[in-house]
């Protein structure tokens, strides 16, 4: 599925310079309260470096990137999901598969607002298993 969407040029693979580094040491090094995963921190640091948008999900990292990076897009994995050009690319059964995957494989955080969304397009049967999904309609 990576490859479809690299190879429709939806997505690209990229690795950090010396800007993206020095930022990704920025948000590595310090607190654990001022400080990020890895993976956020490489999101973040490769997006400045590329003046692309950062698709970050977890809410310690998004308020960490609106303070110390306000000039920053942020999205999250729901928000590119919902882009029509992604389900289009990805087909019906495969954009079912990719949104399980992202909540069972991933742990995609998904906010209350996404949440009717999510669960209308992976169906009621698939989203009870995700609690996380369904508290907010009990």
């Amino acid at each position: 599925m990576l490859d479809l969407l690299v190879a429709q040029g939806h997505l690209t693979i990229a690795n950090l310079g010396a800007a993206g580094l020095d930022h990704f040491g920025s948000l590595v090094i310090g607190n654990a309260a001022d400080t990020l995963d890895d993976g956020e921190a490489a999101t973040i640091a490769c997006a400045l470096e590329m003046g692309a948008v950062a698709l970050i999900d977890e809410r310690k990292a998004r308020r960490i990137c609106a303070e110390c990076f306000p000039m920053l897009p942020l999205l999250t994995t729901v928000q590119m999901l919902r882009r029509p050009e992604i389900t289009a690319a990805l087909g019906a059964i495969d954009f079912r598969d990719a949104l399980v995957n992202a909540l069972s494989k991933a742990r995609m955080q998904v906010a209350p607002a996404d949440r009717e969304w999510v669960m209308h397009m992976i169906g009621s049967e698939c989203a009870a298993l995700f609690p996380s999904l369904t508290k907010i309609s009990r």
